[in-house]
């Protein structure tokens, strides 16, 4: 009968490199107006203001505004679209803002955990109806102004 030793003589391979992964949390705030808000009035549905660019969580992202809803034409509509590659998936948590002319904000949209996977990843985010928005005080001077409180989440190697 043979006998077979399977004691361990070394010690275990060890890694070149110990990585640890942590969550990150990255926050901005953006805001915008839009001047000649009356123009906005009679848009096709396609139509799309760019409202800009920011930087958030080593990313590019663009703001646009809808000023009709693409599944609801009587509402308008923002896009918060990432812009850049990435190799992790990121959680957003959005809260959008309508401003008055007195500098008072109004919550009307408040996201929690949306998930973008790639670049182009974003979908139209309903504010309002357009016949309740262009009576509000929200629609001063012919403008409309907005803020878009923006906190991402990922996970990065931390060496």
């Amino acid at each position: 009968m043979a006998v077979i030793d399977v004691t361990v003589k070394k010690d275990p391979i060890k890694p070149e490199k110990k990585m640890i992964c942590d969550m990150e949390t990255f926050s901005t705030v953006y805001s915008a107006e839009i001047r000649h808000y009356s123009q906005l009035k009679d848009c096709a549905e396609s139509f799309v203001v760019d409202c800009g660019m920011f930087y958030l969580a080593g990313h590019e992202w663009n703001i646009h505004y809808y000023p009709c809803y693409s599944d609801l034409v009587d509402y308008m509509a923002l896009c918060i679209r990432l812009c850049t590659n990435t190799t992790t998936s990121l959680k957003l948590d959005i809260q959008i803002s309508l401003i008055d002319s007195s500098g008072r904000r109004k919550v009307v949209t408040d996201i929690n955990n949306a998930t973008y996977f790639r670049r182009n990843d974003g979908d139209q985010i309903k504010i309002m109806r357009k016949n309740k928005l262009e009576y509000s005080k929200y629609v001063k001077d012919d403008c409309l102004s907005f803020e878009c409180i923006v906190t991402a989440r990922k996970w990065s190697p931390v060496t």
